[in-house]
């Protein structure tokens, strides 16, 4: 076996199911006014004729969700790293009203980054009834199973507006976890997972970009890892190869 001098990650980011059973330690439900604010400034946003990618934070300036957004903020950064929140308001929004309010909420927690090549800051999780006949097609789009992944941005957000007929249940796994336990188990793939790797770009590629970027599964930034891993972009990247 390999000798590696690399540590396990010790952080409260680091937990297997049965760590966060007690659901108190990551949920957290809106108050009426904390409804009752975002509401408000989803209405004054929808007046003003703003839209998701020209809200901004002063939109959203809620001093009702200051002490409730500094807890999140706990829990993501040095904390589990996710949180649960209930009782969003989209029983009293429109659908317009209801994504400003969702990136407003998000405008808490930092600056939304767009997630495909066309930037797209907020996207639709739905069965659209389209095949994956090719890469371009995202999964997210179809009624195809999604694997553990992680996503492009230090938070990811998702908001339920409808309960799925069948399916539809997310997961989450503790990815720092994952990286321990490959270092336990398989410390030389540990330091494979730091090399650089390829990754298939779904035909999102600038014209005279390869159709593939290189990026390590594994690095770090300030003495901890960061984790990239999407599963289905590696057989595609394989082929092009």
């Amino acid at each position: 076996m390999a000798v590696t001098g690399r540590q396990p990650v010790r952080s409260g980011a680091v937990w297997t199911a049965a760590d966060v059973a007690d659901a108190t330690q990551w949920r957290f439900d809106f108050s009426e006014s904390e409804r009752a604010a975002l509401v408000g400034a989803a209405q004054r946003a929808v007046a003003v004729g703003r839209s998701v990618s020209t809200l901004e934070h002063r939109d959203f300036d809620l001093p009702e969700l200051r002490s409730m957004v500094a807890r999140w903020v706990e829990v993501i950064d040095r904390g589990l790293g996710f949180v649960l929140l209930r009782g969003f308001p989209i029983d009293l929004l429109t659908s317009e009203a209801t994504e400003l309010a969702y990136v407003g909420l998000g405008l808490q927690l930092g600056t939304p980054v767009g997630q495909d090549a066309d930037a797209t800051l907020l996207g639709h999780v739905r069965d659209e009834g389209v095949a994956r006949t090719d890469p371009s097609v995202r999964f997210y789009r179809t009624n195809r199973r999604q694997d553990f992944h992680t996503d492009g941005a230090d938070i990811v957000g998702l908001l339920c507006l409808e309960k799925a007929k069948s399916g539809g249940e997310s997961r989450i796994a503790s990815s720092h976890a994952v990286c321990n336990e490959i270092l336990h188990r398989r410390p030389d793939l540990t330091e494979v997972l730091y090399e650089p790797f390829p990754w298939d770009r779904n035909d999102e590629q600038s014209p005279g970009e390869d159709p593939y970027f290189m990026l390590p599964v594994f690095h770090d930034v300030g003495a901890m890892p960061r984790i990239f891993f999407i599963g289905w972009y590696i057989p595609l990247c394989v082929n092009l190869m």
